[in-house]
């Protein structure tokens, strides 16, 4: 039998759980544990004949170790969700098209969230550097909110990023500093200052990789 359970908060390391090595040891019906994607939840296959007692037992050991039951013999997979949200194109690089922002200069963005969103995996600006940058400042502020609320129900900043890259190489540049509160249906707004970055940077799109498994 397969048991699911989702990490809460600080609790036994990802080798660990594979390992099945805490303190003290596993309770023995515990076959073998796997970590599933997203990152946080874990399959654990169990003895075929366990019981509810043991199940009891099972799930308080793992409530012991930051682990809270999710289900039985699941049939989805927790596979993570992708979506890729455009920018506003305004320019080329080779043969993509993007949003263009100048060395030290300002830009703003705006994406929703799905309406199956519960818990977020990535978020990211997918780019293309013009120049080689090491350890240069960048800041981040964000204003996002559901319908109904105000357009800056949540408002959060962060000044001390910091952006290396090399030119012309495709890399993922964490925005979910600013994005901490995120919730199904939210309307998201990001402004991006470049005050530390030498050579223009060229946006292809924001992408979001996300859980819809509470």
């Amino acid at each position: 039998m397969i048991v699911r359970y989702k990490i809460q908060g600080a609790g036994l390391s990802v080798a660990q759980i594979q390992a099945g090595l805490p303190s003290g040891g596993p309770p023995p019906f515990i076959v073998s544990a796997a970590v599933t994607a997203p990152p946080g939840f874990f399959d654990v296959t169990v003895a075929p004949d366990l019981d509810a007692a043991a199940h009891a037992d099972l799930d308080d050991y793992m409530m012991s170790v930051g682990l809270v039951f999710v289900e039985d013999n699941p049939t989805t997979p927790l596979c993570p969700i992708e979506v890729r949200f455009s920018v506003p194109y305004d320019s080329d690089k080779g043969d993509y098209a993007v949003h263009y922002i100048a060395a030290g200069a300002t830009g703003f963005f705006s994406f929703r969230i799905p309406s199956d969103f519960v818990s977020l995996n990535k978020l990211v600006m997918v780019a293309i550097p013009n120049s080689t940058t090491v350890d240069k400042g960048i800041e981040l502020s964000s204003d996002y909110g559901a319908i109904g609320e105000p357009y800056n129900a949540h408002s959060e900043s962060n000044t001390t990023l910091l952006w290396s890259a090399t030119a012309d190489e495709l890399i993922e540049f964490d925005i979910s500093s600013v994005f901490s509160a995120l919730s199904a249906g939210d309307n998201c707004g990001l402004f991006i200052n470049q005050n530390g970055i030498t050579g223009g940077v060229n946006y292809l799109c924001i992408l979001l990789q996300y859980s819809n498994v509470p």
